[in-house]
This record gives C-alpha cells, structure tokens and sequence, in this order.
C-alpha cells in the first residue's frame, strides 16, 4: 500500500508543480490515496502495478462504469522511469482485462501536455472538457475516449 501511495505522490507533485499549488496537490493526494480509499479502489477495480527490481514504479486503476464502458481513473509512472515503455504497457494490459468493444474514457488535466500525447499516441481522442472544484481549486481536465466506434 505505502508503494503506491509513494508513486502516486512522487508522480502528482512532479507532473503538477507548477499548475497545482502544493496544498491542493497534497489534499487532493491525501484523500484520494488515504489507506481505506485505496484499499476499496484495488479490491474493486482492475488494479495493476509494475515492478522493476522487485519495486512499484508504476500503477493503473481502471473502473467498469457499464457493460460496455470502463474508465481509467490513473495511471501514474515514477518519473525516472518514464519513457521506457511502463505506461504504454499498464494500459495494454488494463484494456486486455475488458471485453472486446469496450469504450473507455478518462480525464486528463489540460495543462498536462504529456499525458495528452501519452493518451493521443495510444489512440485516445479528445472529446470534450470539464471544469470542477476541488479544494478550493478549480482543476480544467480534458475528457477523452478510446471508442472502438470511433
């Protein structure tokens, strides 16, 4: 458990120093990561994580909204061990636990220009955008798809 909080910590405030004010980043992490939370999203989810050396260096959360649609709620890489492939294959093989057909979205800060190519180069679109509120910041997040009908 206290890996995956690591890289989601290390992996948040890396990707976001500079958009997200660190209080927001750690309330955000603090809830979204607590040890319960977590718990219930690994148990529930399709919850998968890479190793190097026997470490967590990386992690994918995908949720089944529907029978025929699934989100991908984070996917989060140590950032010394970005670019080497990690990401591309969470994905893959969060998809590969679906059926066939099934359309998958995910939000994506706006302002985060390397998870947008990471996502366009693996065949997401954009389809749309979203502002919400949280912790007293407004966060503008891209929704996109990876839709077979697309």
């Amino acid at each position: 458990m206290g890996a995956i909080q690591r890289v989601a910590r290390t992996t948040w405030h890396h990707t976001y120093r500079y958009s997200i004010p660190e209080g927001v980043r750690a309330q955000f992490l603090d809830h979204a990561y607590a040890a319960d939370t977590l718990r219930r999203r690994i148990a529930s989810n399709v919850f998968l994580v890479a190793l190097q050396d026997g470490n967590i260096v990386g992690f994918s959360d995908f949720r089944t909204l529907s029978q025929t649609e699934a989100e991908l709620a984070a996917i989060y890489v140590l950032p010394g061990m970005q670019a080497r492939g990690i990401g591309g294959r969470l994905l893959a093989a969060g998809i590969s636990h679906f059926a066939t057909g099934t359309r998958f979205v995910l939000r994506v800060e706006r302002d985060n220009a390397l998870a947008l190519r990471f996502y366009e180069a693996h065949g997401f679109q954009r389809s749309g955008e979203l502002t919400e509120e949280l912790f007293g910041y407004e966060f503008h997040d891209v929704e996109m798809v990876l839709d077979p009908g697309f």
